[in-house]
């Protein structure tokens, strides 16, 4: 695979859409007939972001440095496939990067090796103009996997937009996410169902403000540094993986300087010391902003930092034009998850996965791992921080 520097790419389907299988699209590297081509961009190439900044459904996922970040995690080249017409106009993107997959399949089909959009990122996809567009940048994707024995092509979007598009590729529901609308003017910003819901977070809210915590932005890589140590521990208890700090300092260096990225730490005044509780990672472009990532240890969580957070980051994201307050998915076997982003009011949305050649399976359940996922997870929460910073390390450079 021709290895470029890249960016990335997620679009909604253009109404009345059908599959667009026939042969006459199947060739589609070149120059061709009806005036458009799939070619390869670089990362630095101008017209990425302008052209991600005006697509409708462009997302800091798409932006250049958001790729920027993924390949200083590991080193990866990105494969941009971008449809231009004859006069350089690019007519879509569709970034993409390979994943080397676990060796001897131990994790299932969704650890083998993949052409993905993106690693390690919640939603992608192509990103055009036009039905023509679309069906081009995927031909040319499963092209790519079709040269390549072993390797499937997963795509992540919101929705399923993909449905019927292009034969043999299937698409799966995945995960719901919650996504809070809102208004053009702060003034009319209503947070949390009403109710119950909305009296908890305002209770919350009170019972954190006179405990003394504080939000502030992130400042500092010194101020990265000391999240991560709590992310670390957030991590074990949860029994997910950890990213790399090395992540976490490549996204504030590549991402925070265009004003794509924003930590907000909770603290207060604790025995003469400033005692870091919980912090968040917002990503942003355009009319979206993303709660990316969050750290709260366990034993904070009766003083209600997140809350806070969240309140905090809510009102910054009104009163800077933003339309939409993105809360992440939420895994099935987390309902607790499902039940506390739920209360801010937010919709909920359904993400999709798609894969060629086809999926046999989703994943492999925790179900299915019965009492060896118990022991695994008591196992996890024994361990070093240190260590479990390492092996996320290690488990991530596969996928």
């Amino acid at each position: 695979m021709k290895k470029s520097n890249g960016t990335r790419a997620h679009a909604g389907r253009p109404p009345g859409s059908k599959s667009c299988s026939e042969g006459r699209l199947t060739d589609c590297h070149g120059p061709r007939a009806d005036g458009l081509r799939v070619t390869e961009l670089k990362l630095d190439d101008p017209r990425l972001a302008a052209f991600i900044a005006a697509h409708p459904q462009g997302t800091v996922y798409h932006h250049p440095a958001w790729l920027q970040t993924l390949r200083a995690e590991y080193k990866r080249g990105i494969v941009i496939l971008a449809c231009e017409s004859r006069d350089g106009n690019l007519a879509g993107i569709f970034p993409l990067m390979k994943t080397r997959g676990f060796p001897l399949s131990i994790f299932g089909e969704l650890a083998k090796a993949r052409l993905t959009s993106l690693p390690r990122t919640p939603i992608a996809g192509p990103l055009a103009v036009d039905q023509k567009a679309y069906c081009l940048l995927l031909r040319a994707a499963i092209d790519i996997v079709r040269e390549e024995p072993g390797v499937r092509l997963q795509i992540k979007t919101e929705g399923p937009f993909l449905d019927g598009l292009i034969e043999g590729l299937s698409g799966v529901p995945w995960r719901k996410s919650f996504v809070l609308p809102l208004p053009e003017d702060p003034k009319e910003l209503r947070i949390g169902k009403p109710g119950e819901s909305r009296r908890q977070i305002r209770a919350n809210l009170k019972r954190a403000e006179s405990l003394g915590i504080r939000v502030r932005q992130a400042e500092s890589e010194g101020d990265i540094r000391r999240w991560y140590g709590i992310y670390l521990r957030t991590m074990r208890r949860i029994v997910v993986p950890p990213r790399s700090l090395r992540c976490f300092l490549a996204m504030w260096r590549q991402m925070e300087p265009l004003g794509l990225m924003k930590v907000m730490l909770a603290e207060r005044q604790h025995e003469g010391k400033i005692e870091l509780l919980a912090g968040s990672i917002f990503l942003m472009h355009g009319k979206r902003f993303f709660f990316a990532f969050s750290a709260c240890p366990s034993e904070y969580f009766p003083l209600r930092p997140n809350d806070l957070i969240h309140w905090e980051a809510i009102h910054w994201a009104a009163n800077n034009g933003f339309h939409e307050y993105n809360m992440g998915e939420v895994p099935d076997e987390a309902p607790q998850l499902g039940f506390y982003k739920a209360k801010w009011g937010g919709e909920e949305r359904s993400l999709h996965r798609y894969y060629f050649p086809e999926m046999v399976s989703k994943s492999l359940e925790p179900s299915v791992l019965s009492s060896r996922q118990k022991l695994f997870e008591k196992a996890w929460r024994r361990l070093p921080l240190e260590l479990t910073a390492f092996l996320g390390d290690l488990i991530y450079s596969y996928l």
